[in-house]
């Protein structure tokens, strides 16, 4: 999984991106996010088809103020540059809960996208 430390990466990544990108916000002292941490590379072997992003939030507090992020882990899921779904609240969230959440964040859009 790839690193965001900067608001330009974080551009960059969205415009260069994929057709499908998450973006996940962590915080280095977030016990939640380092238990998610092992299957990071398993989330990105299910879609292989999607770049997957890691941002800290302290880091580049810029862009997690302008997407409302306080609680972490957070998870963006975009379309080209468009935010088309987001889990972001300060509750835990496991892998299994991550992979639902982008599984039918998909299937939403591909959905929306038949009518």
């Amino acid at each position: 999984m790839k690193t965001i430390n900067t608001l330009h990466a974080y551009e960059t990544a969205l415009r260069n991106g994929s057709k499908e990108t998450v973006i996940i916000f962590y915080s280095t002292w977030c016990p939640d996010c380092h238990r998610l941490e092992p299957y990071l590379d398993r989330l990105e072997a299910v879609f292989e088809d999607i770049d997957f992003y890691y941002v800290q939030r302290e880091k580049v507090p810029l862009i997690a103020k302008h997407l409302n992020i306080y609680g972490v882990p957070s998870v963006l899921y975009y379309v080209k540059d468009e935010l088309v779904d987001s889990y972001i609240d300060p509750t835990y969230k496991s892998p299994g809960m991550i992979t639902h959440f982008i599984a039918e964040a998909r299937e939403g859009r591909l959905a929306g996208a038949t009518l």
